[in-house]
């Protein structure tokens, strides 16, 4: 069985394995809640470590594991039970298309857990919001993935 994605645009041996662990971890979460479907929430939190996406955090002075912490208590909630497996929210496509096309704007034939955690930082949500309160923005996360990778900004 393989990973289902939120778009096909991309093909799959494109994305770094860490992502598609993200992918995978973020479809057993919804399920084990009884989401009826995937949200930006489920990428958040199954982003976990080792990865880009915590190194680029830690880079900011920031704790995955206290964020995922914080916003896990924030937003915990009941979902219904749905009895099948869970399909991505628009709002995870759009994360998702804006990941994607994050990493071609960085010229990467790629795509990674700190495209996505860029995006969710990007594209409105709650999680967005919750990151944003938090002091994070697409700036401060687009300079650390790109002294992580030991690029400079586009265009200098």
């Amino acid at each position: 069985m393989g990973i289902e994605t939120p778009s096909d645009e991309l093909p799959l041996d494109r994305y770094t394995d860490r992502l598609r662990k993200v992918l995978s971890d973020a479809k057993a979460l919804a399920d084990g809640r009884r989401s009826s479907s995937v949200g930006p929430e489920h990428l958040f939190l199954s982003i976990s470590q080792p990865g880009c996406a915590n190194e680029i955090l830690g880079m900011l002075g920031y704790s995955l594991n206290d964020l995922q912490v914080q916003f896990d208590q924030c937003f915990a909630g009941s979902d219904a039970d749905h009895g099948l497996e869970p399909p991505y929210t628009d709002v995870s496509v759009e994360v998702f298309d804006y990941a994607k096309d994050y990493a071609k704007s960085l010229k990467h034939d790629f795509l990674g857990d700190e495209h996505l955690l860029a995006a969710l930082v990007e594209i409105e949500s709650p999680v967005a919001a919750f990151l944003q309160s938090h002091g994070l923005s697409t700036g401060s996360v687009e300079q650390a993935v790109l002294k992580l990778l030991g690029l400079g900004l586009p265009g200098k």
